[in-house]
Order: structure tokens, then sequence, then C-alpha cells
């Protein structure tokens, strides 16, 4: 977001105690000028925590309608994790969105008092890079990329200056578990690597294994630059969560999250 759009988010915001803002006024601030294409990312965005079955929707997402002469308005009460996780699913068609994910991303510490608990953030964010990943590996194909393995490194070594096999082994950790024991900062900064590599794909009509594979690297070093310079630590050096995602979900669908 530029300095006017998070004065205007920020004033958005009301207090009825706790603070929330109206899902039909922030989806202005997510260039959306359609309630019903709102409402769509809304209910996709719902949906990557209720397979989860333990996220409150009510909490973050507080439907309420009242009427306005002779209609009846539908509309949500809106958490700042909401306005967040809404924002890095939003259709990146929409400069706006791409300004709110890059202001989310980089100020997504600063709002730990008012999110959820972490290993709640941590777990919708890795839902939605999940999406991401599928959706950017059919815009990959749509493109006439052949190798999906290399076009996935390309991004990796761009972000991390490394291969996710030596990240994974610097970490002790195997290669596929690398995006569930993130924080939530890396997360998210991963999130959007992977929304704006489609994005680029697509806005730039880019086509052909290599060029694909140097766009997907060069958004991982913008992101990478990004991190540095909004943490003052690489992506490789970011701390790690004490617990993977799929242990917080198994632990809770036990009747208890281990501590």
């Amino acid at each position: 977001m530029s300095n006017e759009q998070q004065k205007g988010f920020e004033a958005l915001a009301k207090e009825n105690g706790s603070t929330w803002w109206s899902a039909r006024e922030f989806m202005s601030v997510l260039g959306y000028d359609d309630w019903d294409d709102f409402n769509k990312l809304i209910r996709k965005t719902q949906q990557i925590y209720l397979r989860s079955e333990w996220f409150d929707l009510n909490k973050e997402f507080r439907y309420y309608d009242y009427i306005d002469g002779d209609y009846t308005v539908e509309d949500y009460k809106l958490s700042r994790f909401a306005c967040f996780i809404l924002a890095m699913s939003g259709n990146t068609e929409h400069p706006e969105v791409i300004e709110a994910q890059t202001f989310f991303a980089q100020t997504v510490e600063q709002f730990q008092d008012s999110l959820s608990p972490e290993d709640l953030e941590r777990f919708g964010i890795r839902g939605q890079l999940k999406e991401a990943f599928t959706d950017l590996n059919k815009t990959f194909k749509k493109h006439d990329g052949k190798d999906h393995a290399r076009f996935s490194q390309a991004g990796v070594i761009g972000m991390y200056n490394q291969p996710n096999y030596k990240l994974a082994k610097s970490r002790d950790i195997p290669a596929s578990k690398l995006y569930d024991t993130m924080n939530r900062t890396e997360l998210a900064a991963n999130l959007f690597r992977v929304t704006q590599t489609e994005e680029r794909i697509k806005s730039r009509n880019i086509v052909g294994q290599a060029l694909l594979e140097n766009a997907h690297k060069q958004v991982g070093q913008e992101v990478r630059k990004m991190v540095q310079q909004n943490t003052g630590k690489s992506p490789e050096n970011l701390p790690q969560a004490e617990q993977p995602v799929n242990k917080i979900e198994s632990s809770h669908n036990k009747g208890s999250i281990e501590k």
C-alpha cells in the first residue's frame, strides 16, 4: 500500500469491543468494486481455514446484515488478520492487491497483538501457499514450461542463494518439510514470491522454459532484497518455528496442541 492507502486502511477501522473493518469498505482498498467478486474471495479464503477443522471463522469473519432502504445488505466484520489473508489471496490483476501484499508481507510482525496466535497464522498462510503453488504450476504449463522441478528450483535459488536441498540440509530437515517449519514472515514472503511470479508470467506473456526460470529467479531475488531490508536478515537465516505446521493440526485434532 502507498502511504495514502495505509492511512485510508487504518481510517476505516472501527471499534466496538475490538478493532474491525467492514468487508464492503475494505474491498475498495484491494481494488474490488463488485461485492459478488469480493464475496467469492472471502469464501475462497475461508475454505483454507475451514478444511483445518480448528479455525474459528466467526472470530475473524463475523457475518452481519443490515437494512438499507428496501434492501438487506450483507457484510462481514473483518479482523486485521482477516484483512491480511484476504490481501494475500486477492486477485493480483488489481494493482491495489499487489501493493497491499507488499505492505502486509513487510509489516506482519507489527500486527502480532492484533492477529490470531502465530501457529494459526502459519497454518493459514501455508494453506494459501499450497494453492498458490498449484495455480503457478498451471500457469507454467500454459506458458510452455517443460521441467517444473527446474522452474521451482530457480525461484528458491533466487530467494535463498541456494537450492532447496542445501537449505533443508542447513536446517536439518527433509526438503519436503521446508515450508512446514518456516515462521509466518518467511511463509508470507514465499507466498508473495509465488503469486508475483505468476503475475509476471501472465502480464509479460513469458513463454518457454528458460525465460520462465529466469522470471522466477528474478522475482525470488527481489523478495530476498525485501526480506533483507525489512528484517535485517537473509531469508535462509530467519528463525524457524518450534513446531511444524502439520504437527500443529494433528496435535489439535487429537484434542490438544503440544507446547
